[in-house]
């Protein structure tokens, strides 16, 4: 399917959620999909369609939902991939920004509803690259902490055995 034309002076956006299995207690899929939506309402953007990924991780850019809105954008006239944050869409800077390359050559922004700078200026390039910086710091931490913790577990002994 070739890219449609635009016919209209309308805004059109898509929507991409996503969370990971350990992450208990954070913005669910319609939480986030409520804060885009929102977003979107507020800024005359008409959105096409909604691509979720659920427990997956965002160190992983192979993800079907991930996949399937680019696809799309590759297909369809869309002017921007908006998700709630930053971390929803990568956690690691260098797939953050060849996401958002890929994206750019069929003239797709992608845009956080945290924060309406678009990449297209100086400020919104800097304001990405700094937020992507920031997911992966995290993520990096995360796993840090997580690699200390492991040794330190205590397996409870099974009945019977003397290890």
């Amino acid at each position: 399917m070739k890219k449609q034309s635009k016919r209209e002076e309308v805004t059109v956006g898509i929507i991409y959620v996503r969370t990971s299995a350990d992450e208990d207690g954070l913005l669910d899929l319609e939480e986030q999909e409520r804060i885009c939506r929102e977003y979107c309402e507020k800024k005359d953007i008409k959105v096409a369609r909604v691509f979720r990924d659920e427990n997956a991780s965002a160190n992983n850019i192979y993800r079907p939902g991930l996949i399937e809105a680019v696809t799309y954008c590759d297909n369809h006239y869309v002017d921007l991939l908006i998700t709630s944050h930053p971390d929803r869409f990568a956690r690691n800077a260098t797939a953050c920004e060849l996401l958002e390359l890929a994206l750019g050559r069929t003239g797709v922004f992608v845009l956080y509803a945290i924060d309406d700078k678009v990449e297209e200026t100086a400020d919104g390039w800097l304001s990405t690259a700094m937020k992507a910086m920031f997911a992966e710091y995290s993520s990096r931490i995360q796993s840090e902490r997580i690699r200390q913790a492991i040794p330190l577990r205590r397996w409870p002994k099974e009945k019977g055995t003397d290890a």
